[in-house]
């Protein structure tokens, strides 16, 4: 037997509550029921929470007040580890288990990464301009922010940043250093992207500034991703070349014996058939199919649309064809701004260079409709390569035929996964998945 481990191995090595003056420490894993840590593309920092059994009055004598730290190290069945640090920031959901156990009780800790420690306490209040020209990058104003009130001896994440187009003046006002990142990325523009899914967020890896097409680049090029994370004989199997990204698949009536624990770890324990329930006429009111820009240029008297049609580069998978599209829900999402940059024929102090408002108000929003509506709820055993941001290569089988090697082309396919869920319980690690692409077939 090559690998006698079950699928979803997991060892926790350490999992200790420190005061935050490091005087007291109390190794806490014979106490823990299970505990999850949840990361996401929505969320600027990892967040978890620990179910507690103890008859040690901890609470009372360490005691627990939400200012300690959280050290976890684990390995997973790839013997993979990882170390993490955690702040603790909440106690709550205390209760005794029994009555014939008075002693006994339950609750709940909760933990945050420290980089929400580290922004909440700081406030913005400036303009944004390079000092020589007046104007700069966004993306540049995005590593000045981070690295001044992010990165410290809690925070040495690395955050990657895709560069953005275009010198900016910016003003912020009042907000928080994440704040401040996530006001910047509504205004950031690439002219490498076709979505402008400009995001900040954090994954148990790092913090990230970047699109879902910067993902896709970096997952194809092997970055986030080591060894072992493919199953050769599955990629054998459906004669497929291995590549740095993960295969995973669903089979009929998967082998679960201790021979095939190894390839459970690229089996989906439950995967979404039925996906996300459409409404049509909702689409139609969120501008999912159609969106159109009008700029009022008060200075000259013009105004001027542009439109937006998502039907031209996405096969919608709820319609046969996007005929229904064009008959029926032509119906444009509006958006009205005032223009207020500079263009070869009205250029000026006053003005700011051009905010690409034709293409942030009408494709950025159309497609986080697309990509919302699009995703799909999976469990796989987990690993510790797996974050919020992976890329995921789907191989789902026709159900038409038990053991068919047909693939079922629509549900197929390469997913961006949006959301982690990493559940620990009883030995057992496995990851709550939330997948999510632009519509079917989006890769070949």
């Amino acid at each position: 037997m090559a690998n006698a481990k079950q699928a979803g191995h997991i060892d926790i090595e350490q999992l200790n509550i420190k005061s935050y003056d490091g005087s007291k420490n109390i190794d806490i894993r014979a106490l823990v029921s299970n505990f999850t840590i949840t990361e996401s593309m929505n969320m600027s920092s990892v967040r978890g929470h620990l179910l507690i059994l103890e008859s040690f009055d901890i609470l009372t004598k360490f005691p627990l007040v939400g200012e300690e730290l959280l050290e976890i190290v684990y390995t997973d069945f790839f013997d993979n580890t990882r170390t993490e640090t955690y702040c603790i920031y909440a106690i709550d959901s205390i209760s005794r288990v029994n009555e014939s156990s008075p002693n006994l009780v339950s609750y709940n800790i909760h933990f945050v990464s420290p980089g929400k420690f580290l922004s909440d306490k700081h406030r913005i209040e400036k303009a944004f301009n390079n000092n020589l020209t007046g104007y700069g990058t966004i993306s540049f104003f995005v590593k000045q922010v981070y690295d001044q009130y992010l990165k410290s001896d809690y925070n040495k994440k690395t955050c990657i940043i895709e560069p953005t187009y275009g010198d900016v003046s910016i003003v912020v006002p009042s907000l928080t250093p994440e704040q401040t990142i996530h006001f910047f990325s509504r205004r950031s523009f690439s002219a490498e992207s076709t979505s402008q899914s400009f995001r900040f967020f954090e994954n148990r890896d790092n913090f990230y500034f970047i699109t879902n097409e910067k993902l896709l680049e970096l997952a194809k090029n092997g970055v986030g991703y080591g060894p072992g994370l493919i199953d050769p004989n599955l990629a054998n199997k459906l004669n497929i070349k291995t590549t740095p990204i993960p295969i995973f698949t669903q089979s009929w009536m998967a082998n679960v014996g201790p021979e095939a624990q190894s390839s459970l770890m690229s089996e989906f324990i439950y995967f979404d058939l039925n996906g996300v329930a459409n409404n049509t006429l909702d689409n139609m009111d969120r501008g999912r199919y159609r969106r159109k820009t009008i700029e009022l240029d008060i200075l000259n008297g013009i105004i001027a649309e542009s439109d937006y049609d998502s039907a031209n580069e996405i096969q919608f998978p709820e319609h046969n064809t996007n005929e229904f599209i064009e008959d029926n829900l032509n119906k444009p999402t509006k958006k009205y701004v005032v223009k207020d940059y500079s263009t070869p024929s009205n250029s000026g102090s006053g003005l700011r260079t051009d905010t690409h408002y034709s293409t942030l108000y009408n494709k950025k929003p159309g497609y986080f409709v697309n990509f919302d509506k699009n995703k799909i709820k999976c469990t796989i055993y987990g690993r510790n390569s797996i974050v919020a941001g992976s890329v995921l290569d789907v191989q789902i089988f026709k159900t038409s035929v038990v053991e068919s090697l047909d693939i079922d082309q629509k549900r197929s396919g390469r997913f961006i996964i949006d959301t982690v869920n990493n559940i620990f319980d009883k030995g057992v690690y496995t990851q709550e998945l939330i997948l999510s692409r632009e519509g079917f077939n989006y890769v070949e």
